[in-house]
């Protein structure tokens, strides 16, 4: 994975697939930004602009040439699409 990436997670205390989430993205060695939105009412706000919904855990992955995908959910789907623009295994 390149250094140049940005990762930021946005989750809350109580979900366990942003739990999974953050746990497999550490273990991958990703480094990240973890934003708790149950805790953090700007970071509640960030996401909902970026998502226009309450949904967790969000996942915002800037690329080293500034492309944003920002993923909703930590389906089957989501974590290969995450995989794929990370180069990592999940």
């Amino acid at each position: 994975m390149s250094n140049t990436h940005k990762i930021i997670i946005y989750i809350d205390s109580l979900s366990p697939y942003a739990k999974y989430l953050r746990e497999d993205l550490e273990k991958a060695g990703v480094h990240l930004e973890v934003k708790i939105v149950d805790k953090d009412m700007d970071a509640a706000i960030e996401m909902y602009q970026l998502t226009q919904n309450n949904r967790v855990p969000v996942i915002k992955i800037t690329t080293e040439n500034k492309q944003e995908t920002v993923l909703v959910g930590y389906s089957d789907e989501n974590k290969k699409k995450i995989a794929e623009l990370l180069k990592i295994t999940l």
